[in-house]
């Protein structure tokens, strides 16, 4: 399923990218969480990689607002608020959502799935020097 993601105030497209990317893999934003169900304690916990390491981060559904609404990313279309839920999560973890306001894509793609990431400038490459650095190491 494609999303179409709601920003809000702060500067973090990029991670809305990948977090958009990533809810295209069935089942993935899911496996982030422990818990399956809302909890009237309105706590969650999230398994997340921290310098590479797993690690449980756990935040609650209060979220800094603007006029009643989110400040920062919205819920989906379809009322979901795992959006702003793994925001919080990443601005947690780097102190506060003004040090997330710009930043990188491979460091969010690597702290929600452990893997390796890496960002390339693609306009210093031809397309086949870039699908050569792509496809060099998989396999």
């Amino acid at each position: 399923m494609t999303y179409d993601l709601e920003q809000g105030s702060l500067g973090d497209n990029y991670l809305l990218t990948v977090l958009s990317a990533l809810g295209d893999i069935e089942g993935f934003i899911p496996s982030i969480f422990h818990q399956d169900k809302y909890n009237h304690e309105g706590i969650f916990a999230l398994k997340v990689f921290v310098k590479g390491r797993p690690e449980d981060v756990t935040v609650d559904d209060l979220f800094p607002t603007y006029n009643n609404q989110p400040a920062f990313a919205k819920p989906t279309p379809d009322g979901g608020w795992w959006v702003p839920l793994l925001e919080k999560a990443y601005a947690k973890v780097n102190i506060n959502y003004e040090m997330i306001n710009g930043g990188s894509q491979a460091e969010v793609a690597r702290f929600f799935t452990g893997a390796p990431a890496q960002e390339f400038e693609t306009s210093k490459f031809t397309p086949e020097e870039l699908w050569n650095k792509l496809t060099t190491n998989l396999g």
